[in-house]
């Protein structure tokens, strides 16, 4: 076995290990992504979904059907009750 043949193996062996690779991106038309008819269709189907729920939550704050509001006072005689209450 050669010199030649044995650095290569042990280069191969050395490139499986690698864990800190980068990853190889390719170029489509000078884009990194390759953008569909049906890809567009989604993204513009899913905008408007997020668009028309958002929409609709605003509605329900701004209308206040679905808002609960919980509004409690606790009177006291402050001459008879001795509590201290802590401030910090």
């Amino acid at each position: 076995m050669s010199f030649k043949s044995k650095t290569n193996k042990f280069s191969a062996f050395l490139q499986k290990c690698d864990i800190y690779g980068a990853p190889v991106s390719l170029t489509y038309q000078n884009n990194v992504t390759y953008k569909s008819s049906f890809g567009g269709l989604l993204t513009i189907a899913s905008i408007t979904f997020v668009g028309i729920y958002f929409l609709l939550l605003l509605v329900e704050v701004l209308d206040r059907s679905k808002v609960i509001v919980v509004n409690s006072q606790d009177f006291r005689n402050i001459l008879f009750d001795r509590r201290i209450y802590p401030l910090t």
